[in-house]
């Protein structure tokens, strides 16, 4: 996932699938929205749980993310920003021309 927000449903539900360890889970965020993760004394703590279970590998990106995207399986998702960091509409594809892991 590569993203510049944090979307509290989505962090929950990755949380929760990282500790019963049926997620691998890789998250980019860019600067700020690293700076509000850790402002936030509960999602700080689930952050430091899904590191802690060896599930899961977050990174920083120095500059600014414009979008988000994310990788399921086959499947891509690229998120159309839209107000206070929730997305308006998502692609999705599983074309292999699109998907990294190809």
């Amino acid at each position: 996932m590569l993203t510049y927000s944090v979307l509290l449903d989505a962090m929950d539900a990755c949380w929760r699938a990282t500790l019963e360890g049926t997620l691998d889970f890789e998250r980019v965020f860019d600067r700020g929205t690293l700076a509000s993760l850790g402002a936030e004394p509960l999602l700080a703590e689930r952050a430091l749980e899904m590191l802690e279970s060896g599930q899961a590998d977050i990174a920083c990106y120095a500059g600014d993310v414009p979008y988000i995207v994310i990788v399921v399986d086959d499947v891509v998702l690229r998120c159309l920003p839209g107000g206070e960091g929730a997305p308006h509409a998502v692609i999705e594809t599983d074309d292999s021309l699109v998907d990294s892991s190809t």
